[in-house]
């Protein structure tokens, strides 16, 4: 599934894993780029890219990346959060 935009319909990243049931890979949803991307702090980027990667990864079938593209506006220093946060 590519986007994986997890709070689409009020569910969790784990919700949304534990539905999929190991039927479908999930490409994205890193990170809220509506949200956590643009507004939070760098510390607040990477605490949430670590819970949605352990809940997504979990059992396999995981792509990390954003759920959307980047805007522009983005700083530089919230892309790398995104990434290096992955554990």
């Amino acid at each position: 599934m590519n986007p994986v935009q997890w709070n689409a319909g009020g569910k969790t990243p784990a919700e949304w894993k534990a539905e999929a049931n190991g039927k479908i890979a999930f490409w994205g949803g890193g990170v809220n780029a509506q949200e956590t991307l643009p507004f939070k702090s760098v510390a607040e980027i990477q605490a949430e890219v670590r819970r949605v990667v352990a809940d997504l990864s979990k059992g396999g079938r995981y792509v990390h990346c954003n759920i959307h593209n980047i805007l522009a506006e983005i700083p530089p220093e919230k892309v790398v959060a995104l990434y290096t946060a992955v554990p």
